[in-house]
């Protein structure tokens, strides 16, 4: 199956764009969250309000893969790479801007927010390999877009399969019987001629 056919090149280039908006969405609600009432940040103990991001960040993944309509098995997984990368970069993204705004420091050249930016990515990586919150956040927002994906990728294909089937199984328009295209006069039947009686003497006419 071609590219073009399974829509997956279709399916990448949405993917993309929905990654990079999940990103700054996720960047802002994690910049945003600590300013949520207490009862609610640690709501079943710190656990649901971040489960709860990670699995809208991969539901909107998903969603996006889903207009897409593509029939390819590979783009179930590209989902999940595309979930990953939008948790980290907006986990940077919201810490950069936490570290910056957030606490009023000022940037004054594009060498000092590189500097905190690079900071913030090395502590974010800290962060993701000593705690295991981290990791399971990432396997929400995974799994969910690669589930959601796979779901609608297998419909599709389906569907098509059914399609497929239907069109080889309908007759071809030159066999159909007594076909007539649209405004064209009824031919008359000719009309029918009897047999020759061979036992019958021949007409000889009169001499």
């Amino acid at each position: 199956m071609s590219h073009k056919r399974s829509g997956l090149l279709r399916g990448l280039i949405i993917g993309l764009i929905a990654a990079l908006l999940t990103a700054a969405a996720y960047g802002t609600w994690l910049f945003y969250r600590g300013q949520l009432p207490y009862d609610v940040r640690w709501l079943g103990g710190g656990i649901v309000l971040p489960a709860a991001g990670a699995f809208a960040v991969g539901l909107v993944i998903a969603l996006a893969h889903w207009a897409a309509r593509a029939r390819s098995l590979f783009l179930p997984f590209t989902a999940a790479l595309y979930a990953l990368a939008a948790m980290v970069l907006g986990w940077i993204g919201g810490h950069t801007a936490f570290n910056t705004i957030g606490i009023g420091f000022p940037v004054e050249t594009i060498d000092t927010f590189l500097d905190i930016l690079k900071q913030t990515a090395s502590m974010t990586a800290s962060l993701f390999l000593a705690s295991p919150d981290h990791w399971r956040d990432l396997t929400i927002a995974a799994g969910t877009a690669l589930l959601l994906t796979l779901l609608r990728v297998l419909r599709l294909r389906r569907r098509a399969r059914l399609d497929q089937g239907a069109a080889a199984e309908k007759p071809p328009a030159d066999q159909e019987a007594d076909y007539r295209a649209p405004f064209e006069p009824l031919q008359a039947a000719k009309p029918a001629t009897a047999p020759p009686n061979l036992f019958s003497p021949p007409d000889r006419g009169e001499a």
